[in-house]
């Protein structure tokens, strides 16, 4: 349904989430009793599965013609944009976060796996109603508010030097990423149906291409300055994205999804 989008995704999201904490709990329990390589058979298996549940999924499509595979169109710059600048942030984020706690703190291992967990869990709770406030008060509100949230935890990360206050901003940052559906939400409320797929399909292409060259420039950064100025740069990605997510204008239409 055209007002449930959001909540649907999120769904889906907090599931992925549970996905990942009942992984980490296998090879938490199971670690001193398997060998190392019969952890990539599993992993190298499941997706097996999962292609063949994919076959079985009964689908129509909902256009007469078969669309491209991807389309650019000016219509639709605005969510290839912030789709960019998503891929930036969060690649910044999830490249270094981590490392900076590990290299400069020297934060042991257990202190990581249970952010991980934490993690997973918090997303598993928080998904499912990040998708409802997108779907209550709209994608331009929400990306506002979980913009200028992550602008914060970004300053945060370049100023403090405490690790607890570093653990608990990585977790922040982890759960401001699942208000990202809004962008999907998006694309489905402005699009053509027959383009829908394809802008999608481009919104991860861009995505990717951020995922590519920001860790470059930002361990180009740490090797030249600081650790510090990855993250400055990272803020300053989020301050654009808070000006692109304000120019958001839309009128509803029942979508696609």
């Amino acid at each position: 349904q055209a007002d449930s989008r959001g909540r649907r995704l999120g769904q889906i999201n907090s599931v992925s989430a549970f996905a990942s904490l009942t992984a980490m709990s296998f090879v938490f329990l199971t670690g001193r009793f398997i060998p190392f390589r019969t952890y990539y058979l599993i992993a190298g298996i499941l997706p097996l599965v999962g292609a063949f549940l994919v076959l079985r999924i009964p689908y129509r499509s909902k256009v007469d013609v078969d669309p491209p595979s991807l389309v650019f169109k000016r219509e639709y710059m605005l969510y290839y944009i912030l789709n960019f600048l998503e891929g930036s942030r969060r690649q910044v984020f999830a490249t270094f976060a981590l490392f900076v706690l590990t290299k400069v703190y020297k934060v042991p291992i257990q202190h990581i796996s249970l952010l991980l967990i934490i993690n997973s869990i918090m997303n598993m709770i928080v998904a499912p109603r990040a998708g409802r406030l997108i779907d209550r008060f709209g994608e331009r509100v929400i990306l506002l508010i979980s913009y200028t949230g992550a602008l914060f935890i970004f300053i945060g990360y370049a100023m403090t030097r405490s690790t607890i206050i570093l653990s608990l901003l990585y977790c922040l940052d982890n759960i401001s990423i699942n208000f990202s559906l809004a962008l999907t939400t998006y694309i489905d409320k402005i699009s053509q149906p027959r383009d829908l797929s394809p802008n999608i399909s481009m919104g991860v292409t861009v995505n990717h291409i951020a995922a590519v060259t920001m860790p470059i420039v930002g361990g180009i950064l740490w090797e030249r300055f600081n650790y510090q100025m990855m993250f400055i740069l990272g803020a300053s990605i989020v301050l654009i994205s808070i000006v692109m997510a304000s120019r958001i204008r839309m009128e509803k239409n029942a979508g696609v999804l």
